[in-house]
Parts: C-alpha cells; structure tokens; sequence
C-alpha cells in the first residue's frame, strides 16, 4: 500500500514486479493500485495475470484493473455473440 500511495515511475516499477508474488493479497491489491494509479506499463502483465492467475480473487483485481485503464480484457474465446432470432410460436412446444 506504501508503493500506490507514494505513486511514481518508481513504485509503478515495484508494484509490476509483485504481481508475480505468491501472496494472494499482494498480487491482488498490486493490481488493483496501478489500475488507480492509471499506470499503462503494467496493461501487458495485468492481461497476463486476468487470464492466467489460478485465483478468481486475483483475476478479478486485474480485470478490474485493466478496465480502470481503459482496456477491456479479452477473454480466450469464453465470450460469443449469440443474434437475436425470434422463435416461431404458432406451434406448441413437443414434449
């Protein structure tokens, strides 16, 4: 919390380096501060961890991140439009 609070290239740098630390919480919180801090370095490593991180918790925090910077995660092929087609109800439904 000490790094997001001081802000800077700095404490950018050193918050980039704990998403990869094995505390849940750090890695959590790491993200969630340099998607406040609107720290466009860390997109590429956010991304790397919404997609991968085993823990739902930490995948959230970076998701939540990336969307603080503008950046809408991409899901790996998880998401699909699906058209609108208006069923044909002069039938009744088979049993």
């Amino acid at each position: 919390q000490v790094l997001g609070a001081m802000g800077g290239s700095a404490a950018a740098d050193a918050l980039i380096e704990t998403l990869s630390d094995p505390d849940v919480r750090i890695r959590a919180r790491s993200a969630t501060m340099l998607g406040a801090m609107g720290e466009l370095r860390a997109v590429k490593p956010l991304r790397r961890m919404f997609l991968g991180d085993p823990v739902s918790e930490v995948a959230a925090a970076a998701e939540s991140a990336l969307r603080m910077l503008g950046t809408v995660p991409q899901g790996s092929g998880d998401l699909r439009i699906v058209d609108d087609m208006a069923e044909d109800v002069s039938e009744p439904p088979r049993e």
